[in-house]
């Protein structure tokens, strides 16, 4: 599972790099979808040092499971506070790797009332800061 979050991350971070090289973006620049806590998520994920490496699980499958994603997320996000920030309501019928220390994701984010009682709004993965560091 840390593997494939890292493989998720890397290409992210590639997206991003690339956009803000074509657009002639700062250093400093952020996008919706490109933060400090994925990059150091990415760097910990990566990292050859013990004290420093973390895990990662995935949190998506659903109650409801199959092949059809679109039809089968029915955990909804919810944004508060700044862009990066959402609280997750649902439920995960498997979850790998609990005791890592974050996660990956699929959430559905309603942009109206219509869209989340009819569970539609697009799906996106969010990541999940499972354990404080210490």
């Amino acid at each position: 599972m840390t593997d494939g979050a890292a493989f998720t991350l890397r290409q992210i971070k590639r997206s991003y790099e690339s956009q803000r090289q074509i657009q002639r973006q700062s250093v400093q620049s952020q996008n919706k979808f490109w933060c400090p806590q994925l990059e150091n998520a990415f760097r910990r994920l990566t990292s050859s040092d013990p004290a420093e490496f973390i895990t990662s699980g995935q949190w998506m499958t659903e109650k409801n499971g199959g092949s059809d994603v679109n039809a089968a997320t029915s955990t909804n996000a919810v944004g508060y506070g700044d862009k990066n920030h959402c609280r997750l309501y649902g439920y995960k019928w498997f979850s790998s790797a609990t005791d890592a220390d974050m996660a990956l994701s699929l959430a559905r984010f309603p942009r109206s009332t219509e869209e989340l009682l009819n569970n539609s709004g697009a799906i996106a993965m969010v990541y999940l800061k499972v354990r404080n560091e210490t």
